[in-house]
C-alpha cells in the first residue's frame, strides 16, 4: 500500500489518537476486530470506510481504552486479568499455581453475597492467559506473563468496583497464605501486602491481630534484608491493626511491633516517626527493662543528629536507674588515674587465656549496661568528653568481677584505644584490639564483629602495624554493620576507611570519589554527625586536586569552613574541631601560607593537649605541626617554635620505636629540617633522601612528594641550584603521581628558579 492511498487513514488515526503510540496500536487493533478494519483477499489490500472510523468515539486516555477493549473479553479472561492487575504488573508460573483450584477460593461482592469465582483451576487460568497473550494484553517470556503496558494493568485494575478492591485484595491474599504446599516463609511478603490492602474489610478482632503478626513477622525479615523503608511500611500497617486496648489485651505483640518500627524508621533517618513510637513505648511499657531498647535507640538516634551532649545525658539517667550512677561533678585528672587503677589491679595477673576464660555474664541488668557503657563511650569519645574514661572503665570492671559477655569484646577493644591514645601504652593496646577480636571469635557474634573492627583497626593497629593494613578489614566492617543494620558504626567504619586512604596516599580522585559517595549515603540516611567528620578532608583533598578557587580555605564543594567550624563549636563537638583546624593547617602549609598554617596547626595542637586522641589522625597533625614548627623557627629564630618543634619530633620518635612503617619517613624528614634549622647540612642532606627512600619503601607517596620538594628548596637555599631542580622535578611528578594537580601546579607557579 502506497503511502499517498494510506494518508486519509493515517489522519484520522493521528486525530483521534493525539499520536499516543499505545492509542494508535489499540485503536487499529480495535478498528480490525470490529471489521472497521479489514484486508481484501480479491484485491490484496487493506479497505476501511474513513467516515465510519471518524464516527467512533475513543476513550479520553489509555486507560479508558484499555478497560473498554477488555470488558469485551469473556468474564472468566476478564475475572483473571483483575486477579492478576491485584498481584502486580507479571505473574510467573509458582505464583499462578498459589492461586489456582478452587480450594478456600472467595466469591467476591461488596455486600458479602454469592458472586462468581475468582479463582481458576491452573489449566483454566494459563487458557486465559494465553488468549490474553493472542490479544496482545500480555507478553509471554518463558514462564512469566506480564502486562504488555503498565496502562493495561492499570486498566483491568479499574474494572474492580473502587468499593470491591479491597475484598479482591484479601481474597487473593488468603487463597496464597493458605495454599497446599506454599512455603509461607516465601510466600509471607506477597500475602501480607494483599492481605494489608483488604483490612478495611477484616472485621473480627482475631483476624486482625493475626494479621498484625504476620506484619511483625515481615517486617523483621525486612529488618533482617536491610529493606528498612519496606519493613516500616508492615510495622506501620501492623500498628494501624491494633485497637485502644491493645496495651493491656496483647502486650507482648503491640511492645515488639512499636519497637521493630522505631528501629526502622531510626535506619530510615525518620526520627520524629521514631519517637512517637518511642513515645508510646515509654507510656505503656510496664517495667524499665521493657524501655531498653527505646533507651537505645533514642540514645543513637540523638547521636546521629549531633546531639552529643543530650544523647550521653539520656544515657547517664538510663545508667543511673541501671544502679550504676556516674561523677556529676568536674572530672579531675586524679579521679581518671584513680578509677584507671582501680581497673589494672582487676587486670593484674591475667594472661591473655584468662581474660577469655572469664566466667559468662548472664545478669540481664549487668548486660543492659555493658550495651550502654559501650554506646555512651562511642558518643563521649567523639566529643573528647572525659566521662569516656569511666565509661570503659566500669565495662571493664564489670566484665572482670561478673564476666564476660558479647559487649565485653568491644569493651576491650575501647579500653584499648583509650591506652593508645591517653597513656601511650602501645603494646598494651595492641593486646587488648587482639584479646577483642578472639573474644569476639569465642562467642561467635557476627552482629558485633564491624564495631569490634571498627574500633581495632580504626583506633589501635596503626599504632603497631602498616596504616594500609586497616584499609580492606574497615571496608568490611562497613559492610558488615549495614548486613546488621547498625547504620552508624557501619558509617563510622567507610569514614575511617576514606580518611585512612587519604592519609596512607591512595589516588586523591578515588578518594574523594568515596567521600562523595558514601556521603551522599550518610545524607541519605541522616547520619549528620559522621558524615561532618568527612567534609574537612574532601574539601582538602579537592584543594589538593585544584578543585577549588580558594586553596587556602576549606571553602568549595564540600564544605563551608566558616559555618561548619561554627557549627562544630555550638555543639561542643571538640574532634570535629580539631579535624576542621588539622586540614587547614595541612592546606595553608602545602600553600605556602605559613603563618595562617601555624594559626591553624596551634589550635588543633591546643585540643590534643587538653584530650584523649587515640587516633593516627594526631600522628599526621603532629608530623605538619612538627614541619610548621620547624620552617619558622629557621625563619624567625624564635625559641618558642623550636622548643614546640623538639616537641614534635620526639613524640614522633616514640612512635616510630612501635610503627616505624608508619612514622620512619615522617620523623626523617623532620630530623632533616632540623638538622637545616640547626646548620649541620650534611646531616640534612642524609636525612631527607633517608625520608625519600622510606616514604617510597612504605608506600607514602605523599610524604615522599613532601620529602623531594623540602630538600629542593634546602638544596636551592643552600645555592645548588642544579640539584634543587632534579628534587623539584620528583616532587611535582610525584604529586601529580597521588592526583594532587593542584599542589604540582602551585609548585610549578612558585618554583624559585
Amino acid at each position: 500500500m502506497s503511502p499517498h492511498s494510506s494518508q486519509p487513514l493515517a489522519e484520522v488515526i493521528h486525530r483521534k489518537t493525539s499520536g499516543n503510540v499505545l492509542f494508535v496500536l489499540q485503536f487499529i487493533r480495535s478498528l480490525f476486530d470490529e471489521g472497521l478494519l479489514r484486508f481484501s483477499f480479491s484485491t490484496k489490500r487493506w479497505q476501511w470506510d474513513t467516515a465510519t472510523i471518524e464516527s467512533k468515539n475513543i476513550a479520553d486516555n489509555a486507560v479508558d481504552l484499555m478497560s473498554q477493549k477488555i470488558s469485551r473479553l469473556p468474564k472468566e479472561i476478564q475475572t483473571v486479568l483483575k486477579m492478576i492487575a491485584c498481584l502486580g504488573s507479571s505473574i510467573d508460573e509458582s505464583t499462578l499455581r498459589l492461586i489456582a483450584g478452587h480450594e478456600n477460593a472467595g466469591k467476591v461482592n461488596s455486600d458479602g453475597s454469592t458472586g462468581h469465582a475468582i479463582f481458576y483451576e491452573y489449566d483454566d487460568l494459563v487458557g486465559s492467559l494465553e488468549l490474553s497473550v493472542n490479544a496482545g494484553l500480555l507478553d509471554c517470556i518463558s514462564t512469566k506473563y506480564k502486562f504488555a503496558h503498565d496502562q493495561i494493568q492499570s486498566a483491568a485494575y479499574n474494572l474492580i468496583p473502587e468499593n470491591e478492591r479491597g475484598l479482591w485484595h484479601l481474597q487473593i491474599g488468603n487463597k496464597i497464605w493458605t495454599s497446599k504446599g506454599a512455603e509461607q516463609e516465601k510466600v509471607l511478603f506477597m500475602a501480607v501486602v494483599q492481605l494489608n490492602l483488604g483490612t478495611m474489610f477484616i472485621k473480627e478482632k482475631e483476624q486482625k491481630i493475626e494479621l498484625a503478626r504476620l506484619n511483625l513477622r515481615s517486617g523483621e525479615s525486612a529488618i533482617s534484608s536491610v529493606s528498612y523503608p519496606l519493613a516500616a511500611s508492615y510495622l506501620k500497617a501492623g500498628i494501624k491493626l491494633l485497637d485502644e486496648k491493645c496495651w493491656k489485651e496483647h502486650y507482648d505483640l503491640t511492645l515488639k511491633l512499636y519497637e521493630c518500627y522505631a528501629e526502622a524508621e531510626y535506619c530510615n533517618g525518620k526520627f520524629e516517626d521514631m519517637e512517637k513510637a518511642l513515645d508510646q513505648i515509654f507510656a505503656h511499657a510496664k517495667c524499665c527493662g521493657d524501655q531498653r531498647r527505646a533507651y537505645f535507640l533514642r540514645i543513637w538516634a540523638l547521636g546521629a543528629q549531633e546531639k552529643m551532649k543530650k544523647a550521653i545525658d539520656v544515657g547517664l539517667n538510663m545508667l543511673a536507674e541501671l544502679g550504676e550512677p556516674f561523677p556529676t561533678t568536674e572530672i579531675s585528672k586524679e579521679m581518671i588515674l584513680e578509677d584507671f587503677s582501680k581497673t589494672k589491679q582487676l587486670l593484674e595477673g591475667k594472661t591473655d587465656t584468662d581474660l577469655l576464660e572469664l566466667n559468662t555474664l548472664n545478669d540481664d541488668v549487668k548486660i543492659d549496661t555493658m550495651r550502654a557503657l559501650i554506646i555512651l563511650s562511642f558518643f563521649a569519645n567523639l566529643t573528647k568528653q572525659k566521662i569516656v574514661f569511666f565509661l570503659v572503665f566500669r565495662a571493664m570492671q564489670i566484665s572482670l568481677s561478673h564476666g564476660i559477655c558479647k559487649e565485653s569484646a568491644n569493651c576491650f577493644a575501647s579500653y584499648g584505644s583509650l591506652l593508645s591514645g591517653s597513656f601511650d601504652d602501645f603494646n598494651g593496646a595492641y593486646r587488648f584490639g587482639k584479646l577483642s577480636i578472639r573474644l569476639l571469635e569465642k562467642l561467635q557474634v557476627k552482629e558485633f564483629s564491624h564495631r569490634i573492627i571498627s574500633t581495632v583497626y580504626g583506633l589501635i593497629n596503626s599504632w603497631v602495624e602498616h596504616h594500609h593494613a586497616s584499609l580492606n578489614p574497615l571496608k568490611a566492617a562497613y559492610q558488615n554493620g549495614i548486613r546488621y543494620g547498625d547504620i552508624q558504626w557501619a558509617f563510622t567504619s567507610i569514614q575511617q576507611y576514606c580518611i585512612h586512604r587519604y592519609q596512607c596516599g591512595n589516588d586523591l580522585a578515588s578518594v574523594e570519589e568515596d567521600l562523595r559517595k558514601y556521603g551522599k549515603l550518610m545524607t541519605e540516611f541522616k547520619q549528620a554527625t559522621v558524615l561532618k567528620y568527612c567534609l574537612p578532608y574532601r574539601q582538602a583533598i579537592l584543594n589538593l586536586m585544584g578543585l577549588s578557587s580558594n586553596p587556602l580555605q576549606l571553602t568549595g564543594d564540600a564544605m563551608n569552613q566558616e559555618n561548619l567550624l561554627n557549627s562544630a563549636l555550638e555543639r561542643k563537638n571538640i574532634n570535629l574541631v580539631f579535624v576542621i583546624f588539622s586540614q587547614c593547617s595541612v592546606v595553608t602549609y602545602m600553600f605556602g601560607d605559613y603563618d595562617v598554617a601555624s594559626e591553624m596547626a596551634d589550635k588543633a595542637q591546643y585540643i590534643v593537649d587538653r584530650s584523649n586522641s587515640p587516633t593516627y589522625a594526631v600522628c599526621s597533625h603532629t608530623f605538619y605541626y612538627g614541619l610548621i614548627t620547624l620552617l619558622l623557627a629557621r625563619k624567625t629564630k624564635d625559641k618558642r617554635w623550636e622548643g614546640l618543634a623538639k616537641n614534635a619530633i620526639e613524640k614522633m620518635k616514640n612512635w616510630t620505636k612501635f610503627a616505624p612503617s608508619n612514622c620512619e619517613q615522617k620523623l626523617h624528614l623532620m630530623e632533616a629540617e632540623y638538622a637545616y634549622f640547626l646548620g649541620e647540612y650534611e646531616i640534612a642532606e642524609r636525612l631527607y633522601d633517608s625520608a625519600i627512600e622510606k616514604a617510597g619503601i612504605n608506600g607514602f607517596i605523599q610524604e615522599q612528594a613532601l620529602a623531594f620538594e623540602r630538600a629542593g628548596m634546602f638544596y636551592f637555599e643552600k645555592g645548588n641550584v642544579s640539584k634543587a631542580s632534579q628534587y623539584y622535578g620528583k616532587a611535582h611528578n610525584s604529586y601529580l603521581t597521588w592526583g594532587a594537580k593542584g599542589k604540582a601546579d602551585h609548585l610549578l607557579r612558585n618554583c624559585p628558579f
